[in-house]
């Protein structure tokens, strides 16, 4: 097994839900892998956590956050597996299509989209420690300076309050990540020369929604648990 099988089992694996050779292909992989080690031991340690809880009481937001992104994770790896299976008819599909769309404007992919809320839910502050901690639009766009390859923004949105920010990658791309609270939610804002956000544009990723925003080069991208109404009247009325 390859470390991509392994991380798919390894949820039933550590509840031992697994078959009785399937099982042992994972032991075996365990044993000599100390990547896909470490990942089991840190979902073993997650689950004994959430396990030791009240039933009445919620995961901590931290543990929550963590075990979504896990499971954004997995999906994503079996969404890769399927598209490989499939890749040579679609690269033949996809060829012609692009004939047909080259120089229109192209609305960002599943996988971006699933990657912006995995992010959004292993970064937000109650789950890591934002690198500048502030309410300041003059502090937040001061900590980018020269740590991005644009002009760095920290929007005001008159109904959600700026928290701060951290450096991030989209495609590649340094970028900004900015966490705004609204509504008792924190949201995640991505500022970035790499989207592809077409204008007052929302998309549906489980139970979050992403709404983007252009600004000359730049992309707005608003991922959060809120509707999608209402992150799209944070976005249109921020302040640029």
């Amino acid at each position: 097994m390859t470390c991509a099988h392994i991380t798919d089992h390894l949820s039933e694996w550590v509840d031992g839900e697994l078959a009785t050779e399937v099982a042992h292909a994972v032991d075996t992989h365990l044993a000599t892998c100390a990547s896909c080690q470490a990942r089991a031991h840190s979902m073993r340690a997650l689950k004994h956590a959430i396990a030791r809880l009240p039933s009445r009481e919620s995961p901590p937001g931290a543990v929550q956050a963590r075990l979504e992104a896990l499971r954004f994770q997995q999906s994503r790896r079996r969404a890769n597996v399927a598209a490989w299976l499939m890749g040579a008819g679609a690269a033949v599909v996809i060829g012609v299509v692009a004939l047909y769309v080259k120089g229109a404007a192209h609305p960002p992919s599943r996988q971006f989209l699933e990657d912006l809320v995995a992010d959004h839910l292993r970064s937000v502050p109650e789950s890591m420690p934002a690198e500048v901690a502030s309410d300041s639009p003059v502090v937040v766009s001061r900590f980018f300076l020269e740590r991005v390859p644009f002009q760095p923004l920290a929007p005001l949105m008159p109904e959600a309050r700026l928290l701060g920010g951290r450096l991030c990658r989209l495609n590649g791309e340094r970028s900004q990540l900015l966490f705004y609270a609204a509504e008792g939610q924190t949201l995640s804002l991505f500022i970035s020369r790499a989207g592809s956000f077409e204008a007052a544009r929302c998309d549906a990723v489980r139970d979050y929604y992403v709404c983007g925003r252009r600004s000359g080069e730049l992309t707005l991208m608003l991922v959060g648990a809120l509707p999608a109404e209402t992150l799209q009247r944070l976005l249109s009325k921020a302040v640029l």
